[in-house]
């Protein structure tokens, strides 16, 4: 396995006005043949849109909390002008909890999540979303990214298979919607048992499964398949990686991790209370089938006795369920078979600054390990973070944003090169794009001149660095805050949750 990694220091304002785009403008009609039926999308410019495409067919009723189906043909005339329903997930506003000079700073990126604002959650949402070069003969056997989104997201492919036009090397661009939250990760003993964990990740190798079958008809080339994902979606392309033994299955050939790893979650039974805990919310806790009794309460009922949980959104995370995920997940890097692919993988400066403001409240070393201790390491005491305190002070010079000084100021006050920062770059046609678009094409992101971007080598580990418009790209030895994250490391591994 070849292995890139990058760091991304980049700026969102210098990349939003090349990056925005109207979801899909209404203009021309396009059409293909998919299998026995006819496909309306939408063509504006270079580019045809053939939007929500349904992949399987709707989880609801009895075919809630299962494997996914997936559509196996398809008759008639199907209307692919408008994007699919993004599927159900746990209400979130995460902007309550930021200064509001932060908030100032961070409008674009809001105006990007608001892309999908006028699209509707559902429980009917297993639907591709699919952006092509315009005119594309079905014999072109084009690369295909396909993009799986974290936080439940749409992200806009529009710019990135324009810029892989405009730099001769097209691509086809699949992005999908996944169950999510207590629809697509429930856990306990009896999810267990029926071999139904972690369906969103069922979900996502299902579409990749229809990719390898009915991309063809789009101009693709299904043994051209190059997964990425971002946060949630990098951590989904990490257990694909790691799936079926590392066997790939003839469905993707190469990855793209972007801010995504491994998490420290223990076997899909550790949640057992979690699942008796909703059971008790919707009326299902008498019923002599417990499991079939939540196919029959309404989405909403689940949803709402999901967020009265106390763990949140950590209660439905992926979890071993000894079929997808074969054992806990930090176990896999060193224990698993991985998938013999390409992977690119990488991660920006201040990745936790966006997630702390909800803490602020905890001001004090004291405060720290309680809270550490308390909701962060389960099992665990105080005197097991003596090490993390001394590697991470609270001296605002050494704390995040990294390397701002006392001021604590970044590429913007309080956050810094956040969390989801490179998106405006992997999906505004900056230099990342150009990275990832020779990536799918040709399994190596390097052009013949410019910055070359070297393998990963764990003996003398280097790193491509993506830096703000005034900084050119430059690679870097691959050693920032080493020691902390090796402390880290060893506290998920002991303290897994």
């Amino acid at each position: 396995m070849v292995l890139f990694t990058g760091q991304t220091l980049l700026s969102l304002l210098q990349l939003w006005n090349g990056w925005r785009q109207t979801p899909v403008p209404n203009s021309n009609i396009a059409t293909l043949q998919l299998d026995g039926a006819t496909l309306t999308g939408v063509r504006n410019g270079s580019l045809e849109y053939f939007l929500g495409v349904p992949y399987a067919q709707p989880p609801v009723g009895d075919l809630r909390l299962r494997l996914p189906q997936v559509i196996e043909s398809y008759k008639g005339t199907l209307d692919a002008t408008a994007y699919g329903h993004p599927c159900l997930s746990q209400p979130l506003d995460i902007t309550a909890t930021f200064p509001p000079e932060v908030m100032e700073g961070l409008k674009p990126l809001f105006e990007v999540m608001g892309l999908s604002a006028n699209v509707t959650e559902s429980e009917d949402c297993l639907h591709l979303n699919i952006v092509r070069p315009a005119n594309v003969s079905t014999e072109a056997k084009l690369p295909v990214i396909f993009y799986i989104h974290g936080g439940g997201i749409i992200y806009n492919g529009t710019r990135f298979v324009e810029k892989s036009i405009e730099l001769g090397e097209p691509v086809i661009y699949v992005a999908l919607n996944y169950r999510l939250y207590v629809m697509g990760f429930l856990g306990g003993r009896e999810i267990k048992e029926a071999g139904l964990g972690n369906l969103g990740l069922q979900d996502q190798r299902a579409a990749l499964r229809w990719v390898n079958k009915f991309i063809s008809a789009f101009g693709g080339d299904p043994s051209k398949v190059t997964i990425w994902g971002e946060s949630a979606g990098a951590m989904s392309v990490f257990f694909h990686l790691y799936a079926n033994g590392g066997d790939p299955e003839g469905l993707f050939r190469a990855g793209i991790m972007s801010s995504g790893f491994a998490i420290p979650t223990k076997n899909i039974t550790s949640t057992q209370g979690v699942y008796e805990f909703v059971v008790g919310k919707v009326g299902c806790a008498n019923a002599d089938d417990t499991l079939k009794c939540l196919r029959t309460v309404s989405a909403d009922s689940l949803i709402a006795a999901a967020n009265e949980h106390p763990e949140g959104m950590p209660a439905y995370f992926p979890r071993e369920d000894g079929s997808f995920i074969s054992m806990p997940p930090m176990h896999l890097p060193s224990m698993g078979r991985i998938a013999n692919v390409p992977v690119i993988t990488g991660d920006v400066k201040d990745e936790g600054t966006l997630l702390a403001f909800s803490a602020l409240n905890i001001t004090t070393d004291d405060e720290v390990l309680s809270y550490l201790s308390q909701s962060r390491f389960p099992g665990s005491s105080p005197t097991d973070f003596n090490t993390l305190l001394e590697i991470y002070p609270s001296d605002p010079a050494a704390g995040s944003p990294f390397d701002t000084g006392n001021n604590a100021r970044g590429n913007f006050p309080g956050s810094g090169h956040f969390h989801g920062s490179d998106l405006l770059n992997s999906f505004g046609g900056g230099d990342m794009t150009d990275y990832f678009v020779r990536f799918a094409n040709h399994l190596d992101p390097n052009a013949e001149k410019g910055v070359q971007w070297p393998p990963y080598n764990s003996s003398a580990p280097l790193t491509l660095q993506f830096n703000e418009g005034s900084v050119p790209l430059n690679v870097t030895v691959d050693d920032q805050r080493a020691e902390g994250m090796n402390e880290l490391t060893s506290l998920v591994l002991r303290f897994p949750f």
